[in-house]
């Protein structure tokens, strides 16, 4: 479209020395023009609301992204070099061009390559973090709101930021307090009773359906929406009709890029599944939290091997070369260790699951499956961690099989020697052509199973999926027992 005449002859546009010279782009609500700043010698861009009928809700929305924005400063923000009010009474913002595309566009290629998603992902993490910080709540990340300008992520569009303070609202589940609408772009939006308003398919549960308060992990969840939606190329829920993506989000569970994209490092891929928990809490507490994790990804080249000290401690001294698959599973009729040890359930240990399916070439699926389960309750949860096959190397000089009685001898010496309360112990079967796995939690000081989690089927080929699935799942059991002294 060309220029408006009334807007090159603006005082409040020439009064600043602004000079349109063309349109950048245009959305639903608003017209970006590309202007000459002769006051900075610079080129800058001009934001400016269409001029309609029933546009009450883009004019605020559009104001609260200049206050939000004229108060940030980070690089990772697009900053506001100013803002004003034409004589038609409409608003408008000066910000710096973007030269750079949006996530969406590198998206349109295709999945990005695992170091630029760590890296764009770590950079949205530090701008949340300032934003967090700030006092504010973004509410709208996607690939649409991120630009990616000299090879850096920038976030922008603030019109859904509001203060974390404005939304302590009381938990509701009345279907008549929530509406969907459709705003910006034939975008898929939904708020309740106008208070929480996002992009459907990025948005987390409780955002939508208002059934815990929004704070900063809200925007985490939609973080690891973008960050999975980077590894793998696309995003399915996204093409569903508004209803569908709320009862997809109502029963979905976290996502595992690694499922789609089998080079996601196992660490990414835990960490994703925890940004995308329906549990709040369980959750990372903040986005600092996230930005520290990625950067060690980064750190370790994107494999995730970095380990934690006493890990890295306990795989010097016993010299593992390699971690051996299979041990014993701790049923019912478990006994419990010897009564004169402290055990602390803060503590747990992790065997590997059991080879039940009577076939050598999967031997070593049960040492994997232990170190996702290790690895998701070293992240996920505040206890001590013990993988008990590191713990054990001499079951790999004698070869013994799974369920060897000097085996479980060995596995109760090592809960013992770690002091530990709880063991996850577990086996996998061969069903058909496929594969089940299951595990179950046990309290070591009474031989109590405290919970089972699975059967979890998986094709033969490739288990990693049924693996996090089963170890998202022992998680759980375990915040749910709440472990004390």
């Amino acid at each position: 479209m060309s220029v408006p005449d009334e807007f090159r002859t603006d005082p409040s546009l020439t009064a600043l020395g602004l000079e349109i010279l063309g349109v950048l782009g245009e959305g639903g609500s608003a017209i970006v023009f590309r202007a000459s700043d002769a006051r900075h010698g610079r080129e800058v861009a001009v934001k400016i609301l269409r001029q309609a009928v029933g546009m009450e809700n883009a004019a605020a929305r559009f104001e609260q992204e200049i206050r939000v924005a004229a108060g940030l400063r980070h690089p990772n923000i697009l900053p506001l070099f100013g803002s004003g009010t034409l004589r038609d009474g409409r608003s408008f913002a000066v910000m710096p061009v973007a030269q750079g595309r949006t996530l969406r566009d590198l998206l349109d290629d295709g999945p990005l390559p695992i170091a630029d998603a760590l890296r764009y992902s770590r950079e949205l993490a530090q701008a949340l973090a300032y934003l967090h910080s700030r006092g504010f709540v973004h509410r709208d990340v996607k690939p649409e709101n991120v630009i990616v300008e000299s090879g850096h992520a920038v976030l922008t569009d603030f019109g859904l930021a509001v203060s974390i303070t404005t939304l302590s609202h009381p938990v509701t589940s009345d279907p008549s307090a929530r509406r969907a609408e459709v705003t910006d772009g034939g975008n898929p939006r939904f708020t309740r009773a106008g208070h929480v308003v996002g992009t459907l398919a990025y948005m987390s549960p409780e955002a939508i359906f208002a059934d815990a308060p929004i704070d900063a992990r809200t925007d985490l969840f939609s973080l690891g929406v973008l960050i999975f939606e980077l590894l793998v190329g696309r995003l399915s829920v996204a093409t569903l009709p508004p209803e569908r993506v709320m009862e997809a989000r109502a029963h979905a569970e976290p996502l595992h890029p690694r499922a789609r994209r089998a080079e996601v490092p196992l660490a990414l891929d835990l960490l994703v599944s925890r940004l995308t928990t329906r549990d709040v809490g369980g959750r990372p507490p903040s986005a600092d939290a996230v930005d520290a994790e990625l950067a060690d990804l980064i750190a370790a080249g994107g494999t995730g091997a970095r380990r934690s000290p006493w890990r890295v401690a306990l795989v010097a001294l016993v010299a593992v070369a390699a971690i051996v698959a299979a041990t014993v599973r701790w049923g019912p009729r478990a006994n419990p260790v010897d009564e004169t040890v402290a055990l602390d359930p803060r503590r747990v240990v992790v065997a590997d699951l059991a080879n039940d399916t009577s076939e050598p070439a999967l031997e070593g699926l049960g040492s994997l499956a232990g170190e996702v389960i290790t690895g998701a309750l070293s992240s996920g949860t505040t206890l001590t961690v013990v993988n008990a096959a590191v713990a054990a190397p001499s079951r790999q000089q004698r070869g013994l099989p799974a369920s060897d009685s000097s085996l479980a001898e060995e596995t109760r010496a090592i809960v013992q020697e770690a002091r530990a309360g709880l063991v996850v112990t577990g086996a996998y079967f061969a069903v058909g052509d496929g594969l089940e796995l299951s595990a179950e939690l046990t309290d070591t000081r009474s031989g109590r199973i405290l919970g089972t989690a699975g059967p979890i089927r998986a094709p033969r080929s490739s288990p990693d999926a049924a693996m996090r699935i089963l170890a998202d799942s022992v998680v759980s059991l375990v915040v749910r027992t709440k472990p004390t002294p």
